[in-house]
C-alpha cells in the first residue's frame, strides 16, 4: 500500500488548520470535526478528487460524503477519535454522483485554540492498488532526511564555533557576537529539534501504520534477502522477525520456486499483481495470497529492492473450490436427470407401443372372430351333411351288395378304386380336426382380447388362478416351445380376488423370462401352485442360467436388464412388481447361477374393503 507516500517532510500542524506544503500535496486530506462529523478545512487534492471547491467542503460534514448511514459513520469516527482504529474502507460519493472506493487513515491530532480535530487521509482504491512499496521508499527518504538534518546541525555547530573564535579576535564584539551567536543558536537548536520531533513522530507513524495493516508486508533486497517485516508476516509464518530479517523469502513458500520466479519477473516488468502463492507456516498449515510487489528506488532512481504485500485469500479459494465441488455436483445431477429423462422417454414410447399393440390385438381379435364364427357354424352343418352322406353311402353299399349283374361288380369294382371306405373315415376326422383348429384360434382371439384390456382401470373380480397361467401358457407357446417342456403341478386353488387380466400378465412375463434363460440345451420350465391359510402362492422355476446376487438385488427395477440391446425394455419384472403390489401381495426371487431361478407370488384370496370391484365379472375362459 502506497498510503505513506501523504506524509512528506515537512509535514507540520501548527497552528494553522492546514500548512501551505499540506495544501498543495497530492494526497487527499480533510480536516474533520470529531464530535459533528463537518468538514473543517480540505486541500487542493481533495477538491479534486471531489469535484468541489474548497469553500464547499468546509460547509459539508462527513455524512454528505459517505454512503453509510449516519449512525455507522459516528461510530466509526467515534472509533478514530479514542485512536482505537486509524484505518477505514468507505464508498465515497463525488461531484457526478459515482461512488468511488476509498481508504480512510484517520488520526487525531491537537490544534491550539481548536481544541482536537480528526486528520483524515484518504486514498482512491477504486481502480488497481497503488504499488505499495512507495511506503517503505518513503521512510528511508525520511530517514535519509533526519541524517541531512543532523549533518545541517553539525555543519551549523562548526560555523558557529570558527565564528565564536574569529569574534574572540575581534576586542570590541566579542560580547555582543557572542551573545548573538548563542542566541541565533539556540533558535536553530530549538527549530532543528522541532524538525527532528515531527520527523521522528511521521516515521513512528508511518510504522504503526505499517504494523498496523493486517496484510503481510515484507521489503526484499536484490539478492533475495528479507530486509524488514511487519507483523502480520510474523503471524502468516509463524516466525520472528529476528529470524526473518536477513533470510531468503523463498523458504517460506510451499513451492520455492514459483516465489522465486515472480520475484523475477518483479524485476523484468517493474511489478506483478495477484501473484498466486501459499505462505508456508512453521506448523505446516498454508495460507493461500495473492501478492502484488514493485520495486522501490533511493532518491537516485537506484533499485534498492521490492516491495512486496500479501492479501489472504484461503477463504476465497476454499469457496471457489466448494463451488468448483457444487457444479460438478450438479453437473453430475443433470446427467442423471437427463438419464432418467431418457428412460422415462423410452418408458413412454414403450407404453405407447404397448397401446398400440394393445388396440391392434383387439382389432385383430375381433375380425378375426367373426369369420371364425360363421366358418364354425359352417363346419357344424358340415360335419351334419358328412354324417348323412356317409349313412347314405352305406345302405347303397348294402343295395350294390344285394343285387348280381355287371352293373353291381363294376359299381363294386369302382368303389374299391376310389377307396370309399378309407375317404369316409378321413372325412370325419379332417372334420375333427378343422373344428378343434377352430377352438385353437377361438382361444388364441380370446387371449388376445383379455390381454388388450391390461390397460384399462383394475376392477376387481373373483377369478381362477390356473386360468390366468394357462392364457399366458397359451400367448406364450411359440417362444416356449422351442427352448423348453412345461411341467404343472398344481395344487386345489379356490377362487381369488384380482384383476384376472394383470395376473395373467405377471405370469406371462415370468414364463418368457424363463424361456429366454434357457442355455442351447433345451430345459424345463415347472410351474407349481397352492394354498395355506388365507392366501394362494404361485412359484415359476427355470433351469436357465441363474441370475448373481448384484443382478437380484436389482432386477424389479425400472429399465434394468441383462438382455441384448433391443430385446429387452426392463420394464417387465418392474410392472409384475407393481401389479403384486397392487394386489397387495408378495414376490420373491431365489437364483444360482449355473442351476437356475425360482419367482414365487403370495397373494390374498380377498382385498382390502377400498379395493374397486364388481359384484360378477367373467374371469378368463378356462382352457
Amino acid at each position: 500500500m502506497l498510503w505513506l507516500t501523504i506524509l512528506l517532510p515537512g509535514f507540520a500542524v501548527a497552528n494553522e488548520l492546514l500548512s501551505g506544503t499540506l495544501r498543495k500535496h497530492q494526497s487527499i486530506m480533510l480536516l474533520i470535526e470529531p464530535a459533528s462529523g463537518r468538514i473543517v478545512d480540505a486541500n487542493e487534492a481533495a477538491a479534486r478528487f471531489y469535484g468541489q471547491p474548497i469553500e464547499s467542503l468546509r460547509g459539508m460534514v462527513i455524512q454528505d460524503l459517505n454512503v453509510l448511514g449516519p449512525a455507522e459513520i459516528a461510530a466509526e469516527r467515534a472509533l478514530a477519535a479514542a485512536e482505537q482504529r486509524n484505518f477505514f474502507v468507505f464508498p465515497h460519493r463525488v461531484a457526478d454522483g459515482s461512488i468511488r472506493t476509498v481508504e480512510v487513515f484517520s488520526s487525531p491530532i491537537q490544534l491550539d485554540g481548536r481544541g482536537p480535530m480528526l486528520l483524515s487521509v484518504i486514498r482512491d482504491v477504486t481502480g488497481k492498488e497503488m504499488a505499495q512499496g512507495d511506503m517503505l521508499a518513503y521512510q528511508q527518504r525520511l530517514e535519509d532526511l533526519v541524517a541531512q538534518r543532523t549533518a545541517d546541525i553539525s555543519r551549523i555547530n562548526e560555523q558557529r564555533n570558527r565564528q565564536l573564535v574569529y569574534g574572540l579576535l575581534a576586542q570590541g564584539a566579542v560580547i555582543v557576537l557572542l551573545l548573538v551567536v548563542m542566541v541565533s543558536r539556540r533558535r536553530l537548536l530549538l527549530r532543528n529539534r522541532e524538525a527532528l520531533e515531527q520527523l521522528g513522530a511521521v516515521s513512528r507513524y508511518s510504522r504503526a501504520l505499517i504494523e498496523a495493516s493486517l496484510d503481510p508486508l515484507v521489503t526484499i533486497s536484490p539478492d533475495g534477502r528479507i530486509t524488514d517485516v511487519n507483523l502480520a508476516t510474523e503471524t502468516a509464518t509463524g516466525m520472528p522477525r529476528d529470524k526473518l530479517i536477513g533470510s531468503d523469502f523463498s523458504d517460506y513458500f510451499t513451492d520455492p520456486d514459483k516465489a522465486r520466479e515472480g520475484y523475477r519477473a518483479v524485476f523484468a516488468k517493474g511489478q506483478v499483481i495477484d501473484y498466486p502463492l501459499e505462505i508456508r507456516h512453521v506448523s505446516g498449515q498454508g495460507m493461500n495470497v495473492l501478492y502484488n510487489a514493485s520495486l522501490y528506488r533511493d532518491d537516485d532512481g537506484r533499485v534498492v529492492g521490492v516491495f512486496a504485500a500479501a492479501r489472504d485469500v484461503t477463504a476465497r479459494k476454499q469457496a471457489e473450490e466448494a463451488l468448483a465441488a457444487y457444479q460438478a455436483q450438479l453437473e453430475d445431477l443433470v446427467d442423471q436427470r437427463t438419464t432418467q429423462l431418457t428412460r422415462v422417454r423410452e418408458q413412454l414410447l414403450q407404453s405407447e407401443k404397448l397401446a398400440s399393440i394393445g388396440q391392434l390385438a383387439a382389432g385383430v381379435a375381433h375380425e378375426i372372430n367373426n369369420p371364425v364364427g360363421y366358418v364354425s357354424s359352417n363346419l357344424n352343418t358340415l360335419k351334419g351333411y358328412v354324417d348323412e352322406l356317409v349313412r347314405l353311402l352305406g345302405d347303397y353299399r348294402s343295395l350294390v351288395a344285394a343285387a348280381d349283374g355287371p352293373a353291381a361288380a363294376q359299381i363294386e369294382q369302382r368303389w374299391r378304386q376310389l377307396d370309399v371306405d378309407f375317404l369316409q373315415r378321413d372325412l370325419v376326422e379332417l372334420l375333427h380336426e378343422s373344428s378343434e383348429g377352430l377352438a385353437r384360434i377361438r382361444k388364441i382371439v380370446q387371449d388376445l382380447k383379455d390381454f388388450s384390456r391390461v390397460d384399462r382401470e383394475p376392477v376387481f373380480a373373483m377369478a381362477d388362478l390356473h386360468d390366468c397361467i394357462e392364457s399366458s401358457l397359451n400367448v406364450a407357446a411359440n417362444e416356449i416351445k422351442y427352448k423348453a417342456d412345461v411341467v404343472r403341478e398344481y395344487g386345489d386353488l379356490p377362487q381369488i380376488e384380482c384383476v384376472a387380466s394383470q395376473l395373467a400378465q405377471v405370469c406371462l412375463n415370468l414364463v418368457v423370462n424363463a424361456a429366454q434363460a434357457m442355455g442351447e440345451q433345451r430345459g424345463q420350465i415347472t410351474v407349481r401352485t397352492g394354498c395355506a391359510d388365507d392366501k394362494v402362492w404361485l412359484s415359476i422355476s427355470d433351469t436357465g442360467c441363474g441370475m448373481s446376487d448384484a443382478v437380484i438385488a436389482r432386477v424389479f427395477d425400472p429399465f434394468f436388464t441383462t438382455k441384448e440391446v433391443g430385446k429387452g425394455t426392463g420394464l417387465g419384472l418392474s410392472i409384475s412388481f407393481g401389479i403384486i403390489e397392487q394386489h397387495h401381495g408378495s414376490i420373491e426371487v431365489d437364483s444360482r447361477e449355473g442351476v437356475g431361478t425360482t419367482f414365487r407370488i403370495t397373494l390374498p384370496m380377498h382385498q382390502p374393503a377400498h379395493v374397486k370391484r364388481v359384484a360378477s365379472a367373467p374371469s378368463v375362459p378356462a382352457r
